[in-house]
């Protein structure tokens, strides 16, 4: 690795950590794919490099699978927000199902008192005749 690669690294792996790069969303197997070529960066080279070097991968490794976990639990959090909406949206319409079903009952039994009321009214005109 060159200097300006490992002068750059950081920001990078910083970026990436963030689920973004130069601004840009970055998908989970990206981040993955970056941590785990850094860290067999790190076992490659582990006896070639001094110790900042050494340590220098590690850190880069670290905050590497900190940003998948983070996105990950983002992703995560995001798809379980989603799930919840969708079951509220549910609950919503069947508690407007549930509200209009209940107008029609109120109606059919307002229907049902006025037969009700006409029929004690025509027994009563009935027995009078009789």
């Amino acid at each position: 690795m060159n200097i300006t690669c490992l002068m750059n690294l950081p920001n990078t792996v910083m970026d990436l950590a963030n689920g973004t790069y130069k601004g840009r969303s970055v998908p989970e197997i990206i981040v993955i794919i970056v941590t785990v070529s850094s860290a067999a960066l790190c076992t490659i080279n582990h006896y070639h490099h001094n110790t900042f070097h050494r340590n220098y991968c590690l850190v880069v490794t670290l905050v590497g699978i900190a940003g998948c976990i983070k996105i990950h639990s983002y992703y995560l959090l995001g798809t379980q927000n989603e799930r919840m909406d969708k079951n509220l949206d549910r609950f919503n319409d069947t508690v407007d199902e549930l509200n209009y079903t209940k107008e029609v009952l109120t109606g059919r039994v307002e229907k049902l008192h006025d037969t009700n009321k006409a029929l004690d009214e025509t027994n009563k005109a009935l027995g009078e005749k009789l």
